[in-house]
């Protein structure tokens, strides 16, 4: 059986598996979203639009953190 990768770099084996892997992350994390306000109702909030205001900070604080860090690390 002839190997389809033979010859290839490792590297480009290696990245093709992170590009697909950090595609199938984030198509989760996408997908589990829209469900958000549900679970922060389960925490305790019970008004719909005050729970999609929490759900929404909570998605916001995440891309808020990621660019002051990213901000930190270039210092």
């Amino acid at each position: 059986m002839r190997d389809p990768h033979k010859g290839e770099p490792a590297w480009r084996r290696t990245f093709i598996t992170l590009c697909a892997t950090q595609t199938v992350a984030m198509l989760a994390f996408g997908m589990a979203l829209p469900f958000l306000p549900l679970y922060v109702q389960r925490l305790g909030i019970v008004d719909p639009r005050e729970a999609a205001r929490w759900a929404g900070a909570m998605s916001a604080g995440g891309g808020h953190t990621r660019r002051r860090s990213r901000a930190h690390l270039t210092k």
